[in-house]
């Protein structure tokens, strides 16, 4: 199933399944990691999963700290994603019906790298245009 807009997909009153990404804290890094690559890392991983639902990812910072949220319509596919990712199911947040959330350090990236794998370099949209 395709995936499609965080908006589109998720609703005030919807009842939705949430598997959360919570990135390190910037103070621990030596490098300040941008959130964008790694939602672009689980969103190949959730491509390569057998995701039967629609689906919508968004990086989120409220509550201080940055976290790739994915938003599932169906439990079995959140469920798999979590399973793939190692995460614990937690007391969902008001208005989910199901939560799962892991810690998308070093050792997660690398295991999320193998089902995932590198990806594709990025071209430039000239380059694109001229071929």
């Amino acid at each position: 199933m395709p995936r499609v807009p965080w908006s589109e997909l998720v609703a005030p009153t919807s009842s939705l399944h949430l598997l959360v990404a919570s990135l390190p804290d910037d103070s621990t890094e030596q490098q300040v990691t941008s959130a964008h690559p790694l939602q672009m890392l689980v969103r190949r991983l959730l491509k390569m999963l057998p995701v039967t639902g629609r689906y919508a990812l968004t990086i989120s910072r409220s509550q201080g700290r940055r976290e790739i949220m994915c938003a599932f319509e169906n439990a079995v596919d959140a469920d798999q994603a979590a399973k793939a990712v190692d995460a614990t199911s937690v007391e969902p947040l008001a208005g989910w019906s199901s939560q799962h959330t892991f810690l998308l350090d070093e050792k997660a990236e690398e295991r999320i790298l193998k089902t995932a794998g590198p990806g594709s370099p990025r071209r430039s949209r000239r380059a694109q245009a001229e071929e």
